[in-house]
């Protein structure tokens, strides 16, 4: 998209590749892939917005001069377009579109900090769940093996079950 130039020409100065998806050209919303030198790829989803058409933000620097938001380990940033400050990293989609629509119906900050929470124990325990499923992928040791499929699937019960709790604040 001819709009995004100048993020372009920032990102070839700092010796970033970005590509945009031939697909992007027929939809409301762009897909990038920047490349850093160090060959790790980051995924940018920009969905293009009509009433504001002066800039999109993206924070490639912060302001203590270490990488920005876009190479960090959140997946997702809640942002206020309005007044252009970020409200929340959050580690899941579900989590962050829960946030978003609590903040738009202006609920009350203690449903927001459940929101986070939920969240949070998503992160931990999607984690914990990586790390089991490959513990019971390399272990020769039984039992080692069982301690790992337990944990493994409470893990993956508590995410499950986090999810789920968020999903109401989405669709009820």
């Amino acid at each position: 998209m001819k709009d995004f130039g100048v993020f372009s020409e920032a990102c070839r100065k700092k010796g970033l590749i970005l590509r945009e998806s031939a697909y992007t050209l027929k939809r409301n919303y762009s897909n990038f892939t920047l490349e850093g030198k160090n060959r790790k790829k980051s995924y940018i989803y920009l969905k293009k917005v009509q009433t504001n058409k002066s800039f999109v933000w993206v924070e490639v620097k912060n302001k203590a001069g270490k990488p920005g938001w876009l190479f960090g380990s959140s997946d997702f940033l809640v942002f206020d377009t309005k007044e252009n400050t970020e409200i929340a990293k959050m580690f899941c989609k579900t989590g962050a579109v829960a946030l978003a629509k609590s903040i738009v119906s202006k609920q009350n900050d203690a449903e927001i900090k459940i929101i986070k929470s939920l969240d949070d124990i998503i992160s931990k325990n999607f984690n914990d769940a990586i790390f089991y499923k490959h513990t019971i992928k390399v272990t020769k040791d039984d039992i080692k093996k069982q301690v790992a499929q337990m944990r493994y699937s409470v893990a993956r019960d508590a995410t499950q079950h986090a999810k789920d709790k968020l999903d109401t604040f989405i669709y009820y």
